[in-house]
């Protein structure tokens, strides 16, 4: 390369840095951007269209690329909001802004064009969405479940939100703190949104005796598992950080053995890092055993792991748990709530942590006549309406209005009349 040909390279290499670090309107002149009148509009347009769609418009909000490609996320096909609904909706009462302006601040751009520039590409103002359909990568399948599932999911989320010290939920925050801050000591609601699986999923007997576990051995007042219906893990809010850990991995490239087991030979045992790393993380992750004189109860393992349990969570080192007991109380409705998609338990005594009593049921969604009757559109109840509904019959058998469970029903009803005829 030629000394004109380099400093044309540099001159290029600081013109790029300069627009991409730079802003192009100087202090005091000009107009300012909406994004810096009003610095919480990218949050506002991801609500509009994520949360604010579950809530106001019954919709499927927003979901992630099941490929992992980035973090933006995109509408579902049950997705109700357009742009219009988000102007609307206006959260700062002196902020004007149109409807084309607020397309400027999306993800709807191709990179190095002219378009990414109108759309402040760069600059890290823009919320983190698309409005475009997803890439058609994969089948489409959408269960009868859906929006079922996906409405007792966004409750568990609205009952972690109005309990921010007391409730930790996985999932919805990855940042989120153990510790509550009013007591000092492990909050004592714990929620879990999981993806489908069958290591993982709700129904499954063990998952079940595993949470009841949980529940005694951490002393909680109520711990819940919850998951979206078959086909929509990719609706799961972990989904975006998923895809920001599977950015960097691909960009880190092939991992060397010899980071992992510096005397590790080709064709070992210790090559095969992912035996070795499923052992190590089963020996890890062990905290509980079965005691070995009486194989009904169990204990916990003496180690490294129970004594930092013991000293920073208050966790009782001589506990110890039956499977009998924990049997029972998975069994008993006062305690204990499962359905194919959920399950949850509370403690047994009235020793609340949290200082107040809580609901020995969960409430599952109901469908919202009222809203069907006034707007001809029929949706599932709200966290706030499902809260002021009364309680009745339909909260003491979970699932009981599940759509799945409601089909097969009148099926059966149908085909035992048409034998009956």
């Amino acid at each position: 390369m030629t000394v004109s040909q380099q400093h044309t390279e540099v001159q290029r290499g600081k013109e790029k840095i300069k627009n991409k670090q730079f802003k192009v309107v100087a202090e005091g002149r000009g107009r300012k951007l909406k994004c810096e009148e009003f610095p919480e509009l990218a949050r506002y347009i991801e609500f509009a269209f994520g949360g604010g769609d579950r809530v106001l418009r019954g919709g499927g909000g927003l979901q992630a690329d099941s490929r992992l490609l980035d973090s933006t996320l995109f509408k579902a096909a049950d997705n109700a909001t357009i742009m219009r609904h988000a102007k609307r909706c206006k959260i700062k009462p002196d902020f004007e802004i149109s409807t084309s302006c607020l397309y400027t601040y999306t993800m709807n751009y191709r990179k190095r064009t002219k378009q990414a520039e109108c759309h402040h590409h760069g600059k890290g103002v823009n919320a983190d969405i698309s409005l475009h359909n997803l890439p058609n990568t994969l089948q489409n399948i959408y269960p009868i479940n859906l929006l079922w599932s996906t409405s007792h999911v966004n409750y568990l989320i609205d009952s972690a939100s109005e309990n921010p010290n007391g409730f930790l939920l996985d999932s919805k925050d990855v940042h989120t703190f153990f510790r509550n801050p009013e007591t000092g000591r492990l909050k004592e609601v714990m929620g879990f949104i999981v993806d489908n699986g069958p290591s993982e999923a709700p129904a499954r007997f063990l998952v079940q005796m595993l949470l009841v576990h949980l529940l005694k051995f951490l002393d909680l007042d109520k711990v819940t598992q919850r998951l979206l219906a078959e086909y929509l893990s990719k609706r799961n809010p972990v989904e975006r950080v998923h895809a920001a850990e599977n950015s960097v991995l691909s960009s880190h490239g092939p991992f060397s053995l010899k980071m992992i087991h510096e005397n590790a030979s080709p064709g070992s045992k210790l090559s095969n890092t992912k035996k070795t790393w499923r052992a190590w993380q089963e020996k890890s992750s062990s905290v509980l055993v079965r005691n070995e004189e009486d194989e009904s109860k169990y204990q916990p393992i003496n180690s490294d792991k129970l004594a930092y349990l013991e000293n920073v969570w208050a966790v009782k080192r001589n506990f110890t748990g039956s499977y009998s007991d924990d049997y029972r109380t998975l069994k008993c409705n006062k305690m204990a709530c499962t359905d194919k998609y959920s399950t949850s338990v509370v403690r047994e005594d009235e020793s609340w942590r949290g200082g107040k009593a809580l609901e020995q049921f969960d409430r599952q969604p109901l469908l919202d006549y009222k809203r069907w009757e006034d707007s001809g559109e029929l949706h599932y109840m709200s966290y706030e309406t499902r809260c002021d509904f009364s309680t009745g019959p339909w909260d003491e058998c979970p699932g009981l209005l599940l759509p799945e469970k409601v089909l097969d029903t009148c099926f059966w009803q149908i085909l035992f009349h048409h034998q009956k005829i």
